[in-house]
Protein backbone atom coordinates (compact mmCIF):
# COMPACT_ATOMS: atom_id res chain seq x y z
CA UNK A 1 0.00 0.00 0.00
CA UNK A 2 1.40 3.39 -0.93
CA UNK A 3 2.51 5.40 2.10
CA UNK A 4 1.09 8.61 0.60
CA UNK A 5 -2.39 7.14 1.16
CA UNK A 6 -1.81 7.10 4.89
CA UNK A 7 -1.16 10.80 5.46
CA UNK A 8 -4.69 11.36 6.80
CA UNK A 9 -6.67 9.69 9.58
CA UNK A 10 -6.96 5.97 8.82
CA UNK A 11 -10.07 3.83 9.27
CA UNK A 12 -10.66 0.15 8.58
CA UNK A 13 -13.89 -1.48 7.52
CA UNK A 14 -14.22 -5.25 7.95
CA UNK A 15 -16.67 -6.84 5.52
CA UNK A 16 -17.69 -10.30 6.73
CA UNK A 17 -19.33 -12.36 3.99
CA UNK A 18 -20.78 -15.86 3.97
CA UNK A 19 -20.67 -17.03 0.36
CA UNK A 20 -23.70 -18.90 -1.04
CA UNK A 21 -24.25 -22.32 0.51
CA UNK A 22 -27.13 -24.78 0.94
CA UNK A 23 -28.44 -23.03 4.07
CA UNK A 24 -28.12 -19.52 2.55
CA UNK A 25 -28.34 -19.78 -1.26
CA UNK A 26 -27.78 -16.05 -1.87
CA UNK A 27 -25.00 -15.70 0.71
CA UNK A 28 -25.01 -13.25 3.62
CA UNK A 29 -23.14 -10.19 4.86
CA UNK A 30 -22.71 -8.98 8.44
CA UNK A 31 -23.42 -5.26 8.85
CA UNK A 32 -23.31 -2.92 11.85
CA UNK A 33 -26.11 -0.45 12.52
CA UNK A 34 -25.01 2.61 14.46
CA UNK A 35 -27.33 3.39 17.37
CA UNK A 36 -26.03 6.86 18.28
CA UNK A 37 -24.53 9.99 16.77
CA UNK A 38 -24.61 11.34 13.22
CA UNK A 39 -24.72 7.84 11.74
CA UNK A 40 -27.62 6.56 13.89
CA UNK A 41 -29.72 3.92 12.10
CA UNK A 42 -27.25 3.61 9.22
CA UNK A 43 -25.57 0.32 8.32
CA UNK A 44 -21.98 -0.36 7.30
CA UNK A 45 -19.32 -3.02 7.76
CA UNK A 46 -17.61 -3.28 11.16
CA UNK A 47 -15.62 -0.08 11.30
CA UNK A 48 -12.94 1.55 13.40
CA UNK A 49 -10.07 4.03 13.50
CA UNK A 50 -6.53 2.62 13.49
CA UNK A 51 -2.96 3.82 13.48
CA UNK A 52 -1.28 3.40 10.06
CA UNK A 53 1.12 0.87 11.59
CA UNK A 54 -1.88 -1.28 12.60
CA UNK A 55 -2.54 -2.03 8.94
CA UNK A 56 0.55 -4.22 8.80
CA UNK A 57 0.02 -5.76 12.24
CA UNK A 58 -2.65 -8.42 12.76
CA UNK A 59 -3.27 -7.13 16.30
CA UNK A 60 -4.58 -3.81 14.97
CA UNK A 61 -7.20 -5.51 12.84
CA UNK A 62 -8.09 -7.97 15.58
CA UNK A 63 -8.67 -5.04 17.95
CA UNK A 64 -11.50 -3.81 15.70
CA UNK A 65 -13.08 -7.27 15.66
CA UNK A 66 -12.74 -7.50 19.45
CA UNK A 67 -14.23 -4.04 19.99
CA UNK A 68 -17.33 -5.19 18.12
CA UNK A 69 -17.46 -8.49 19.94
CA UNK A 70 -17.59 -7.86 23.66
CA UNK A 71 -20.68 -10.03 24.06
CA UNK A 72 -20.08 -12.24 21.02
CA UNK A 73 -17.13 -13.39 18.93
CA UNK A 74 -16.51 -11.88 15.50
CA UNK A 75 -15.67 -14.63 12.96
CA UNK A 76 -12.26 -12.97 12.43
CA UNK A 77 -11.25 -13.99 15.94
CA UNK A 78 -11.53 -17.65 14.93
CA UNK A 79 -10.29 -17.39 11.33
CA UNK A 80 -6.71 -17.62 10.09
CA UNK A 81 -5.49 -14.06 9.47
CA UNK A 82 -4.44 -15.00 5.94
CA UNK A 83 -8.14 -15.30 5.15
CA UNK A 84 -8.48 -11.53 5.68
CA UNK A 85 -7.88 -9.72 2.37
CA UNK A 86 -7.28 -6.04 1.68
CA UNK A 87 -9.74 -5.38 -1.16
CA UNK A 88 -10.00 -1.59 -1.39
CA UNK A 89 -8.30 1.63 -0.35
CA UNK A 90 -10.28 4.87 -0.59
CA UNK A 91 -9.37 8.49 0.05
CA UNK A 92 -12.27 10.47 1.49
CA UNK A 93 -12.45 14.25 1.18
CA UNK A 94 -15.02 14.99 3.88
CA UNK A 95 -16.00 18.47 5.17
CA UNK A 96 -14.95 17.55 8.74
CA UNK A 97 -11.66 15.71 8.07
CA UNK A 98 -9.97 13.98 5.17
CA UNK A 99 -9.31 10.31 5.80
CA UNK A 100 -8.23 7.04 4.27
CA UNK A 101 -10.40 3.95 4.57
CA UNK A 102 -8.97 0.46 4.03
CA UNK A 103 -11.54 -2.23 3.30
CA UNK A 104 -10.78 -5.80 4.38
CA UNK A 105 -12.89 -8.79 3.34
CA UNK A 106 -13.32 -11.93 5.42
CA UNK A 107 -15.11 -14.70 3.55
CA UNK A 108 -16.45 -17.47 5.71
CA UNK A 109 -17.65 -20.73 4.26
CA UNK A 110 -19.42 -22.16 7.27
CA UNK A 111 -23.11 -21.39 7.77
CA UNK A 112 -22.71 -22.41 11.44
CA UNK A 113 -21.11 -18.98 12.00
CA UNK A 114 -24.35 -17.29 10.94
CA UNK A 115 -26.36 -19.54 13.25
CA UNK A 116 -23.93 -18.96 16.14
CA UNK A 117 -24.14 -15.21 15.66
CA UNK A 118 -27.94 -15.29 15.46
CA UNK A 119 -27.94 -16.61 19.02
CA UNK A 120 -25.52 -13.88 20.12
CA UNK A 121 -26.72 -10.98 22.26
CA UNK A 122 -25.74 -8.29 19.78
CA UNK A 123 -26.79 -9.83 16.48
CA UNK A 124 -30.30 -9.20 15.19
CA UNK A 125 -31.14 -7.36 18.41
CA UNK A 126 -32.79 -4.16 17.15
CA UNK A 127 -31.79 -1.90 20.03
CA UNK A 128 -28.42 -3.40 20.96
CA UNK A 129 -27.50 -3.58 24.62
CA UNK A 130 -27.47 -0.70 27.08
CA UNK A 131 -24.55 1.61 26.25
CA UNK A 132 -23.88 0.09 22.83
CA UNK A 133 -23.06 2.38 19.94
CA UNK A 134 -23.99 -0.24 17.34
CA UNK A 135 -25.66 -3.61 16.80
CA UNK A 136 -25.06 -6.22 14.09
CA UNK A 137 -27.32 -7.97 11.64
CA UNK A 138 -26.87 -10.54 8.86
CA UNK A 139 -28.40 -9.67 5.47
CA UNK A 140 -28.85 -11.77 2.36
CA UNK A 141 -26.41 -10.54 -0.28
CA UNK A 142 -29.32 -9.69 -2.58
CA UNK A 143 -31.01 -7.61 0.18
CA UNK A 144 -28.22 -5.29 1.34
CA UNK A 145 -29.95 -2.12 2.70
CA UNK A 146 -28.06 0.38 0.53
CA UNK A 147 -30.66 3.10 1.14
CA UNK A 148 -29.72 2.97 4.84
CA UNK A 149 -25.94 3.01 4.30
CA UNK A 150 -23.37 5.76 3.71
CA UNK A 151 -23.75 7.25 0.23
CA UNK A 152 -20.48 5.79 -1.07
CA UNK A 153 -21.19 2.17 -0.09
CA UNK A 154 -23.66 1.51 -2.91
CA UNK A 155 -20.95 2.55 -5.38
CA UNK A 156 -18.27 0.10 -4.26
CA UNK A 157 -19.86 -2.74 -2.22
CA UNK A 158 -21.18 -4.54 -5.34
CA UNK A 159 -17.72 -4.33 -6.96
CA UNK A 160 -15.94 -5.76 -3.91
CA UNK A 161 -18.56 -8.48 -3.56
CA UNK A 162 -17.93 -9.35 -7.23
CA UNK A 163 -14.25 -9.95 -6.40
CA UNK A 164 -12.74 -6.66 -7.63
CA UNK A 165 -9.77 -4.95 -5.97
CA UNK A 166 -10.33 -1.19 -5.85
CA UNK A 167 -8.67 2.14 -5.27
CA UNK A 168 -10.61 5.36 -5.31
CA UNK A 169 -11.38 8.86 -4.14
CA UNK A 170 -14.63 10.31 -2.88
CA UNK A 171 -15.49 13.98 -2.33
CA UNK A 172 -18.44 14.63 -0.06
CA UNK A 173 -20.68 17.60 0.71
CA UNK A 174 -23.15 18.33 3.47
CA UNK A 175 -23.31 17.38 7.13
CA UNK A 176 -23.89 15.26 9.06
CA UNK A 177 -25.08 12.65 6.52
CA UNK A 178 -22.86 13.41 3.59
CA UNK A 179 -23.74 13.03 -0.07
CA UNK A 180 -21.21 12.10 -2.73
CA UNK A 181 -20.21 15.17 -4.73
CA UNK A 182 -17.65 13.45 -6.97
CA UNK A 183 -15.90 10.08 -7.06
CA UNK A 184 -13.51 7.92 -9.02
CA UNK A 185 -13.12 4.16 -8.55
CA UNK A 186 -10.37 2.23 -10.31
CA UNK A 187 -10.07 -1.54 -10.49
CA UNK A 188 -6.58 -2.72 -9.52
CA UNK A 189 -4.90 -5.78 -11.00
CA UNK A 190 -2.78 -7.98 -8.74
CA UNK A 191 -2.72 -6.54 -5.22
CA UNK A 192 -3.17 -3.19 -3.46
Amino acid sequence: MASDLLENEVYVQLMTVLRPCAAYPTGRILLSRWLTGDFANRYTGLWGKVEPSDLTQPDGLLRIAKSHGETCRHPLLDAPLESLKLVAVFQFDVPVEDNTECIYLLEVGNSDIVEEWKDCGRVNRPDGAVGDEWCCEWFDLDKIPYSRMPADDVLWYPLVLAGKLLRGTFKFKGEPKYTVKQYEITEVEGHL
